[in-house]
C-alpha cells in the first residue's frame, strides 16, 4: 500500500515538472476545462467612427444616403446593444444542453428618432415668422421577455466528478499492554471516495461510485494489518412514465434554439427600424 502511494505521487510530480517546464503542454490539456471556463467579452465600443471626417472637404459636408446609413450602424448604441442578444442566447443554448432550463430572451426594440412634423412648417401666405415644430427623439421599447419552463425535471446532462479524501492520525496511551500489546497505541487511517454521475436525454441516470478505507496500527493483538475496505457501486435508474423520452427531455435545447434564432431576427428588426428611422431623417433633411 505504501508503495502504491509513493508511486502515484511521484507520477504526480512529474506530470506537474512538464508543465511548469513547457507551458505548450499545459496548453495541450487546456481543452479538457477550456468549457467550463470563463469567456472574455470586448468592451462596447463608445467611441464615433471617424467616417463624418472623411465625408468634410472644404468645410462642407458631403453625405449620402448610403453614408448615412453606415453611420448609423457604426455609431448608433441601440444596434451595439442588440449585438449581445445572440451571444446572450448561445449561452442559453449551453445552459439548457447541461440540462438547464433555457432562460428568456428579451425581444425589445427600441424605435428611431422622429424628424419635423409636416402640419408644424408654416404654410405659404400666412403672415409672421415661419416656425417648425420639432418633435423630440423618442425611444420607446416593443416586446419583452420570453421565459418557458414546464414539465418534469430534465436529468443533469454533463458529467459530474465528485472526490474527497481525509487522513487520519491519532496516538492513544494505553494504561495496560494487555489490551493492545503496546503502551502508546498509534492508528493511521484514509479515506477516499470517487462519484461520477450522468444523465441522458432517455431519461436514465448512472451513477458510479467507489469508497476506499484502509487502517494501520500497531496493535498487537490485531488479527490483520493493514486493514483495508473498498466498496464498488453501480446505479442505473431510468424512467418508464413521466419523464421517459427523448422529446420531453431536449424540449428546453429546442426552445433555446428558437430562442436563439428569435434573438437574431430581433437583431434585424432593431436594424431595419433604426435604418428606416434615419433614411426618414435624411429626405427630411
Amino acid at each position: 500500500m505504501d508503495l502504491m502511494r509513493i508511486t502515484v505521487r511521484a507520477t504526480l510530480a512529474i506530470v506537474c515538472t512538464f508543465l511548469l517546464i513547457n507551458p505548450a503542454l499545459a496548453e495541450d490539456f487546456a481543452f479538457l476545462t477550456r468549457p467550463y471556463r470563463l469567456k472574455e467579452v470586448p468592451p462596447v465600443n463608445l467611441a464615433n467612427s471617424n467616417r463624418l471626417d472623411s465625408l468634410l472637404r472644404a468645410g462642407r459636408l458631403y453625405l449620402s444616403l448610403q453614408d448615412c446609413i453606415a453611420l448609423a450602424l457604426e455609431n448608433n448604441l441601440d444596434i451595439e446593444i442588440q449585438r449581445y442578444g445572440p451571444q446572450i442566447a448561445d449561452t442559453q443554448v449551453l445552459r439548457a444542453k447541461a440540462g438547464g432550463f433555457a432562460q428568456g430572451v428579451s425581444t425589445s426594440v427600441t424605435a428611431g428618432p422622429t424628424s419635423a412634423q409636416p402640419g408644424g412648417v408654416a404654410q405659404s401666405g400666412v403672415t409672421g415668422n415661419p416656425s417648425t415644430q420639432v418633435s423630440s427623439a423618442s425611444a420607446t421599447a416593443v416586446g419583452n421577455t420570453v421565459i418557458t419552463q414546464s414539465g418534469p425535471p430534465i436529468p443533469v446532462f454533463d458529467p459530474a466528478l465528485v472526490g474527497s479524501a481525509s487522513w487520519a492520525h491519532q496516538s492513544i496511551p494505553e494504561s495496560s499492554l494487555f489490551i493492545a500489546g503496546t503502551p502508546d497505541l498509534v492508528q493511521r487511517q484514509d479515506l477516499s471516495s470517487f462519484t461520477y454521475q450522468q444523465g441522458f436525454s432517455t431519461g436514465t441516470l448512472v451513477t458510479l461510485g467507489l469508497s476506499n478505507n484502509t487502517s494501520v496500527g500497531n496493535s498487537a493483538s490485531a488479527s490483520f494489518n493493514p486493514v483495508t475496505n473498498a466498496s464498488l457501486g453501480l446505479t442505473l435508474t431510468q424512467h418508464l412514465l413521466q419523464g421517459f423520452s427523448v422529446a420531453v427531455n431536449n424540449r428546453q435545447i429546442q426552445i433555446a434554439k428558437n430562442n436563439r434564432e428569435l434573438s437574431d431576427l430581433t437583431f434585424k428588426l432593431q436594424v431595419i427600424t433604426t435604418v428606416a428611422a434615419v433614411m426618414d431623417l435624411y429626405w427630411d433633411l
